[in-house]
């Protein structure tokens, strides 16, 4: 117990550094150029159709954690509430990085297909850049958890 007590400074840390970088990696994605009315209207629509997935999936998912919670906290009294409340925090995480994840990618998507035609290392940078976002806030949570 003594050790966690020392090394969760680190951990929350790190985490806020990995989350600091996608944050940035996700503005830099962002703020690259999308292109045409037509372009962005359908980038839109794909944007809108992966988060009604991400919301139905994590209505389903909601309900799982909500019974495991509970049954940390009042039928596994060992394990105690503050376990329950360290895995309800995890999976609140890591939902939401999957959220943020599923943006990120989907904006770059759009972004990296019209500067391919440009030039292949902006592109690049930028399908890296949106990747960074997803491992760095998955990451983050899995650490935090």
């Amino acid at each position: 117990m003594e050790l966690t007590n020392k090394i969760l400074p680190y951990l929350a840390a790190a985490s806020m550094g990995g989350m600091g970088v996608a944050i940035v990696n996700y503005f830099n994605t962002k703020s690259a150029p999308h292109g045409d009315e037509k372009t962005m209207e359908i980038a839109d629509t794909i944007q809108s159709g992966a988060l009604v997935f991400l919301k139905k999936e994590y209505s389903i998912i909601a309900v799982f954690v909500a019974i495991v919670t509970v049954s940390l906290a009042v039928f596994i009294p060992e394990v105690g509430k503050q376990t329950a409340v360290a895995y309800l925090l995890g999976a609140g995480f890591s939902m939401g990085a999957g959220w943020f994840g599923m943006q990120a990618a989907t904006t770059a998507s759009i972004s990296s297909r019209l500067i391919f035609s440009r030039g292949s290392d902006l592109a690049r940078a930028i399908i890296s850049a949106s990747g960074l976002t997803f491992d760095k806030t998955t990451n983050a949570s899995k650490t935090t958890a």
